[in-house]
């Protein structure tokens, strides 16, 4: 960034302070000699300057654009050289490389576009330039031919058409100059933004030192639809729209098959751990399906939390080698429970695996 702006606010511009210059003493030299046939050649002034301002703020744009994307690039190339043994340990060369490409392909395109639009100012600008031309010849010999009082010659008309269209060449040929000069305006954004916050946080921290300030907070948290899914398993949502609102002192626990997926505001590896917990929430497939206290849901026994309480205790007993008999009739009685319950296919696999798995 510094160096665009250094580039743009160095030479570049003290060229176009130049230039600008000597188009403003070609047109005065124009109106010494003839008023009329330089108010007509700069009837497309206005034209050219218009053109000249798109052209620097588009570039100014692409610019911008370009600078983020070498910036992304760059980020991501100390990162991976930071933690290099990391990356090498999991293998990941490969889609950091990707990564680094990706940045720089867009600074690629970005490039691409600020050339584009270069091209078209200097095709229209060769364009004016031909107008320009023509129209002086044209309307210097009329001048010549039809208006006697201004006893205007040809070589007057060389001088008027050779000043101006001199000037108005010059002041195209600062095309380069103005792209610099876009693309330090851009830079330069990126500089004030960032003085900017700089700034405002050293205020900040100038405020509040010697000053305590009295906050009181009340410490409640409400989940509102909350959506979450493991990057490995997008399509496995862990948690899909989950609301609940978590007062301050209460005790959350969240159970599902194998913790929820992971993801549970206390873990618990047993649900004994939470039998005094204010509040229990049941999840399936990342939906709450039950929720209440521990005694509100241990008597339900169609309901899910009564089936992991039966399930984990089964599993508890069969570690602890109780005695066979007593094992199979507490089976027995299980089995039978589950009997009585609709369970889909999906619950009744989840059933079987708990069962035997310990086996």
């Amino acid at each position: 960034y510094i160096d665009k702006i250094n580039h743009g606010i160095g030479f570049q511009l003290s060229v176009i302070i130049g230039v600008s210059s000597l188009t403003l003493g070609g047109c005065i030299l124009g109106f010494i000699i003839n008023v009329k046939l330089t108010l007509i050649l700069l009837c497309g002034l206005p034209l050219l300057l218009l053109l000249s301002a798109i052209f620097t703020k588009l570039t100014a744009h692409v610019a911008i654009n370009e600078m983020n994307a070498y910036s992304k690039s760059g980020d991501v190339a100390q990162e991976v050289f930071t933690s290099l043994r990391t990356v090498l340990a999991f293998n990941g060369t490969k889609y950091e490389q990707q990564r680094y490409e990706k940045h720089l392909d867009l600074a690629k395109r970005r490039n691409i576009q600020k050339g584009i639009v270069f091209g078209f100012y200097v095709a229209l600008f060769d364009v004016f330039m031909c107008l320009i031309y023509a129209a002086g010849f044209y309307f210097g010999s009329r001048l010549i031919h039809n208006d006697k009082t201004e006893k205007m010659n040809i070589s007057d008309l060389m001088i008027v058409l050779s000043a101006m269209t001199q000037g108005v060449f010059m002041l195209g040929e600062l095309a380069t100059c103005f792209q610099s000069v876009a693309e330090a305006l851009g830079a330069a954004t990126q500089i004030w933004n960032f003085l900017d916050e700089s700034s405002l946080s050293v205020s900040s921290k100038d405020d509040n030192q010697g000053k305590t300030k009295d906050i009181r907070l009340r410490g409640d948290i409400e989940f509102d639809s909350v959506q979450f899914s493991y990057p490995a398993r997008i399509d496995v949502k862990v948690l899909d729209k989950v609301s609940f609102k978590l007062n301050q002192g209460e005790t959350i626990a969240l159970v599902g098959h194998s913790g929820c997926g992971r993801t549970t505001i206390i873990i618990a590896h047993r649900l004994s751990t939470i039998r005094n917990c204010d509040t229990i929430y049941v999840m399936d497939n990342g939906r709450i399906i039950q929720e209440g206290s521990h005694q509100k849901l241990i008597a339900d026994e169609q309901g899910k939390y009564y089936h992991l309480v039966q399930t984990q205790k089964l599993d508890t007993d069969i570690a602890h080698d109780r005695p066979e008999d007593e094992q199979r009739e507490e089976v027995d009685t299980i089995d039978e429970k589950l009997m009585n319950r609709p369970l889909s296919k999906e619950s009744v696999n989840e059933t079987e695996n708990n069962l035997y798995l310990s086996d």
